[in-house]
C-alpha cells in the first residue's frame, strides 16, 4: 500500500504525520483485538519467509510451502510457532490469549490434519538482539511481604531454602500475573527502598535434564532451585532494554515437580527481574527456547502437565458451583458470556431463542476450573436473530445453568 512494513501506516492529523507501527503493538493489544474481532476461522499464509532481512538476499529466503488453518486462533499460532521450531510457551500473545479463554495452547488438545508438523517444520533464526533471543519470563509468581533489609544473605524467612509456600497463607500473596518479561516488583511493592522480597514458583519438567537458567537483574539476587543456590550475586550491573539477560546459569532440573525461589534486593535501581529456563544450545542463532514441555505453576495440587485456560488468578475466587452471566442486557449487537467452572468438566455453551430453536454453539470442549469469557456477535450469527428474548445455557457434568437476555 505504498508503506514499508517496518514503518507502519502513515496518517495525517492535526498538522502532523503519524505512524501506526505494528512493532509497537503490545501483547495486550493483540489479544484485545482478537477478542473484539470474535474470530471464527484463521488462515495463515506460511508459504515462505525472509529469515534475516525484509528483502530477498540469497539464502535469506526460507520456503515453507504450507498453509495453516483452523477455528482456534491460539492453536493455529501454537502450530505456527512449532513450524519455526519455537516453543509456543515463549510467545507472549499465545499464552495470554489462552489465559483469557481464546483457545488452547496445549499440544495434547490440538489435532493436526494434513502433513505432520515434524515433517514440515524448519529452524528459523531468532532476532539477533538479546530481547529477540529471550523467550518469555515466567509471568505468575507468589510474592512475600517486603522486608526492610539490604543484606541478601540474611535469612528473612526461616528455612528459605526448603520453602513451599501456599497462595494467601503466611504473608504470601495470591498468584500475581505480570504483563511483561520484567517482573515489576517496584510497582507491586509501591516503590519501597532498602528492601528484600521473595518470589516463588513451582515448575514441571517431563524428564530430568540439563538446562540453562536465563536471568536478568541489576542488584543483589539469590536464586534457589530445588533448595540449592544456583545464582548468588552482590553488586550493581546494567540491565536495560537491550540487556534483558545478564546471566546464563547451567542447571540440572528434575523430572516432575521442581521449586524455584528468587530473592531480590531493591536499593538503588529499577526493582525487577526476568527469568526463563531454556534448552542448552550451541548455535547462537537459536538461543533462548524454553525447555520443551516445561510448565510453571503456583498451586502444588495443580496438575502441571496441562495448560491453564482461564482468566482466574485467585483460587479462592472460584465459586462452589458453576455460574453463568451475560451482559449487556438488553443487547443489540454483541453479548459477552462469562462463566465460572468450579472444577474441570466438559462445558457446552449454547444460545436458544424463545421457541427453543438452537441459534449458536459457542463452547464445546473439556476445560479446567476457572473463569472464562466468550463474545457472541449477533450480526455474525449463522442463524437469523430477531428482536426478543434469548437464552444462554451452560451445560456441564454437574447440570445446566440458563441466563435470559433481551435483543433489541
Amino acid at each position: 500500500y505504498g508503506y514499508n512494513k517496518m514503518a507502519g501506516t502513515t496518517y495525517y492529523k492535526n498538522g502532523l504525520y503519524h505512524n501506526v507501527d505494528q512493532r509497537l503493538w503490545t501483547t495486550e493489544m493483540i489479544v484485545d483485538l482478537s477478542m473484539i474481532a470474535d474470530i471464527d476461522f484463521v488462515v495463515v499464509d506460511a508459504l515462505m519467509c525472509l529469515e534475516s532481512y525484509k528483502t530477498y538476499q540469497g539464502d535469506n529466503q526460507v520456503r515453507m510451502n504450507t498453509i495453516v488453518a483452523g477455528a482456534d486462533p491460539v492453536a493455529v499460532d501454537h502450530i505456527c510457532a512449532q513450524l519455526f521450531c519455537l516453543n509456543p510457551d515463549d510467545i507472549n500473545h499465545i499464552t495470554l490469549a489462552e489465559k483469557v479463554g481464546l483457545g488452547t495452547n496445549d499440544p495434547d488438545r490440538i489435532e493436526v490434519t494434513g502433513a505432520p508438523v515434524d515433517e514440515v517444520r524448519k529452524r528459523i533464526k531468532k532476532n539477533t538482539s538479546e530481547n529477540g533471543k529471550f523467550g518469555q519470563s515466567n509471568r505468575t509468581w507468589l510474592l512475600s511481604q517486603a522486608f526492610s533489609s539490604t543484606d541478601i544473605t540474611q535469612e528473612l524467612i526461616p528455612g528459605e531454602d526448603t520453602l513451599k509456600p501456599l497462595a494467601g497463607e503466611n504473608n504470601w500473596s495470591e498468584p500475581v500475573y505480570f504483563f511483561d518479561d520484567r517482573i515489576d516488583l517496584l510497582s507491586y511493592y509501591g516503590g519501597q527502598e532498602d528492601m528484600i522480597s521473595y518470589a516463588f514458583s513451582y515448575f514441571y519438567s517431563p524428564v530430568s535434564q540439563s538446562a540453562e537458567l536465563w536471568l536478568g537483574y541489576d542488584e543483589d539476587i539469590r536464586v534457589y532451585l530445588n533448595g540449592e543456590i544456583v545464582r548468588d550475586y552482590s553488586g550493581i550491573q546494567i540491565y536495560g532494554d537491550g540487556d534483558i539477560v545478564t546471566d546464563k546459569v547451567s542447571v540440572d532440573i528434575d523430572e516432575g515437580q521442581n521449586t524455584l525461589m528468587v530473592k531480590t534486593l531493591h536499593k538503588y535501581n529499577d526493582y525487577s527481574f526476568a527469568l526463563n529456563i531454556c534448552e542448552p544450545e550451541t548455535d547462537e542463532n537459536y538461543f533462548g527456547n524454553r525447555v520443551a514441555g516445561l510448565r510453571f505453576y503456583t498451586d502444588p495440587g495443580q496438575n502441571p502437565d496441562t495448560n491453564i485456560t482461564a482468566i482466574t488468578l485467585r483460587k479462592e475466587s472460584l465459586p462452589e458451583k458453576d455460574i453463568l452471566n451475560c451482559y449487556p442486557n438488553p443487547v443489540n449487537d454483541r453479548v459477552i458470556i462469562e462463566f465460572d467452572l468450579h472444577s474441570p468438566t466438559l462445558a457446552l455453551v449454547d444460545i436458544y431463542d424463545s421457541n427453543g430453536r438452537h441459534v449458536a454453539s459457542l463452547v464445546n470442549r473439556q476445560l479446567p476450573a476457572g473463569k472464562y469469557r466468550r463474545l457472541w456477535n449477533i450480526n455474525k450469527s449463522a442463524c437469523p436473530v430477531y428482536k426478543g428474548y434469548y437464552y444462554c445455557t451452560l451445560r456441564t457434568e454437574r447440570g445446566i445453568s440458563t441466563f435470559a437476555f433481551l435483543v433489541i
